[in-house]
């Protein structure tokens, strides 16, 4: 069957037999186009170039295949553990920190005042002694002294005495244990002034006080 102009437009508005289909696309597989099998009824290189251009789309060819990609996503139960995990490393750190704040414990083996400053109270404490304040149960143990500027107001108890005392917030006072009757001497900065000097004196010396 000689290939015309008329085949390959028919061709290409799909109206060819099968066999006429076949016998066109082996020409349009062939190298050249103007072989003596053609017709020559004007049947050119343009023209066959221009109707493969529109059917070469639809020919066959190959189709790029790109995959999506997708982001991953953790599972919906691990974002649950780890928002759980994270609470309760929230919540431990937090009543780890309020526990450390309500208990305080301190030594000064060295000269000098040793300072320590916590969300309830401000403490200095002097030199050979020996402190710990429970303000979960109230309870003070101190041995020598110290100074003590309460950021509330606080009720502690001396478990020595079984005595309670009230510190009011924004007061300064000077705390410290008798030698001799193991009770806790109790002055407020206030106070100092109405001392004999030569207690005066010991307190400035005790607590560094120019």
């Amino acid at each position: 069957m000689k290939i015309s102009k008329q085949l390959l437009q028919r061709y290409e508005l799909g109206q060819c037999s099968p066999e006429e289909e076949h016998i066109v696309r082996q020409w349009l597989d062939s190298e050249s186009w103007e072989e003596e099998a053609f017709d020559d009824t004007h049947v050119t290189d343009e023209v066959g170039t221009e109707l493969w251009n529109n059917i070469a789309p639809h020919a066959g060819q190959p189709k790029e295949f790109i995959v999506p990609q997708r982001r991953w996503k953790p599972p919906r139960r691990w974002l649950s553990v780890a928002a759980l995990l994270i609470l309760t490393l929230g919540l431990t750190w937090h009543f780890y920190s309020k526990n450390q704040d309500d208990h305080v414990e301190l030594n000064n083996t060295e000269a000098g005042l040793k300072w320590i400053r916590e969300d309830s109270f401000d403490l200095a404490l002097r030199e050979n002694s020996s402190v710990n304040i429970d303000l979960r149960s109230d309870n003070l143990l101190l041995s020598g002294g110290m100074m003590l500027k309460p950021k509330r107001n606080l009720v502690l108890h001396d478990r020595e005495n079984d005595m309670s005392f009230d510190f009011k917030e924004g007061e300064v006072y000077f705390i410290s244990r008798d030698p001799d009757t193991s009770r806790l001497i109790i002055l407020r900065q206030s106070e100092i002034l109405f001392l004999p000097p030569i207690i005066q004196r010991q307190l400035k010396q005790q607590f560094h006080i120019s």
